[in-house]
């Protein structure tokens, strides 16, 4: 049995240049693609991931203002 995977969900934000910083720190998107991103919440940040890189994830994100859950993917 496969170990169970998780999306991670921006839903809402305070600092959109923080938050920008943080989605590009977390994932191999650039500049366009994070700013896309914080744009338009909700916005799925990372999917199928562990539920540790998805904890790790939402505590980076909360950090730098944003509203974030957790959801099974």
């Amino acid at each position: 049995m496969s170990e169970p995977v998780f999306d991670v969900v921006l839903v809402a934000l305070q600092d959109r240049v923080k938050i920008m910083q943080a989605i590009m720190s977390l994932t191999p998107v650039g500049l366009k693609g994070s700013k896309d991103m914080a744009g338009s919440p909700p916005a799925v940040v990372l999917k199928r991931v562990s539920r540790s890189k998805a904890d790790e994830a939402k505590q980076v994100l909360e950090r730098a203002g944003g509203t974030v859950e957790v959801r099974p993917s």
